[in-house]
């Protein structure tokens, strides 16, 4: 009998040992996993931060004023940018279908709705984008955005990747738009409305061209067309859409891979670990000491009491195998 409730606890001691420390290793190796992880999320962030936000202002203040008098952006109304592409888009499309003839609204005071549905996503897109910053949260990067704030960027970026396409139904009413507005006679030229160089770069304060200069330094590739890429046109703004799509679709992999890393069973192994220490090593133990009265128990009872000890232990230990092996698959 004594044999058995030794073999037990020494037996059940050294399984959960050894479990113990290869969950100890497989929880560092996850932390250090995802600091790393996190360390790419904040980096990546900042990247895209330090390199469209300037230039997305810019954008705003193209598309949001008549094109002779650009760069004058209004503060986006916060409320307005909370609410789905979809929705402002619906929105922007009724005010432009109800707007009053005699009262000045720009860009929908003639029904347009195009441009000012682009110039609300980039708005959309920059204004959230300016959010990134330091946080004192450390498992946030340090250097990140809520959940809620990020995804209003992702939506906007899809939405603009959708509707934006050669052909949809919104680049053919924008190319009418801007072909109106602009004065844009398609016969004179040899190439759209797209190429025109209908946005001016006189607006007050700004002696450069703030666009174009972006082109130059920080399109990633710097080979440019000289008279498609002014810095002036449709062609440049969407140039630098294109790439900002690129550029998001490096941060949303690393946002994935930040806030996906493998779950750690911790408590799990802890509570199986204690568990197994009190029915494989605990209660053997406490079988083994002598106490100084007779107590007759049947053989029968001793043998169920062994019966029940090695196969909870068997249980908890196989359980505890089974987590540490599911985790590692999932790694």
């Amino acid at each position: 009998m004594e044999w058995f409730f030794s073999t037990l606890a020494q037996a059940s001691a050294a399984i959960t040992g050894i479990i113990v420390a290869i969950a100890s290793v497989l929880y560092q190796l996850e932390k250090q996993k995802s600091r790393e992880n996190q360390e790419v999320l904040k980096e990546e962030m900042a990247d895209f931060r330090d390199k469209y936000e300037r230039v997305l202002a810019y954008i705003c203040g193209q598309l949001q004023g008549p094109p002779d008098t650009h760069y004058a952006p209004g503060s986006p109304k916060v409320a307005e940018l909370e609410s789905t592409p979809e929705e402002l888009k619906k929105r922007i499309i009724e005010e432009s279908e109800n707007a009053d003839p005699e009262e000045y609204i720009p860009w929908t005071s003639k029904g347009y709705w195009a441009l000012p549905v682009l110039a609300t996503q980039v708005a959309r897109i920059h204004w959230f984008t300016s959010k990134i910053g330091p946080t004192s949260n450390i498992s946030d990067g340090g250097f990140t955005l809520d959940s809620k704030d990020y995804n209003k960027i992702k939506e906007s970026i899809d939405f603009l990747s959708k509707e934006t396409k050669y052909n949809s139904n919104m680049m053919s009413q924008l190319t009418h738009e801007l072909t109106e507005l602009s004065g844009f006679d398609p016969d004179e030229s040899e190439t759209g409305v797209a190429q025109a160089n209908i946005f001016a770069i006189n607006a007050p304060g700004i002696s450069d061209n703030p666009i174009l200069e972006w082109l130059h330094s920080d399109r990633e590739d710097h080979r440019l067309i000289p008279e498609r890429h002014t810095g002036r046109n449709l062609y440049s703004i969407t140039d630098i859409l294109i790439e900002l799509e690129k550029d998001f679709s490096r941060v949303d992999a690393a946002w994935e891979n930040a806030h996906t890393t493998g779950d750690f069973p911790l408590i799990k192994v802890i509570w199986t670990s204690t568990a197994l220490l009190f029915f494989g090593v605990f209660l053997p133990i406490i079988s083994l000491i002598e106490i100084p009265i007779t107590v007759n128990v049947s053989q029968i009872v001793i043998f169920l009491y062994q019966l029940i000890l090695l196969s909870v232990s068997t249980i908890l230990t196989g359980y505890l195998v089974y987590s540490i092996f599911d985790y590692t698959e999932d790694m």
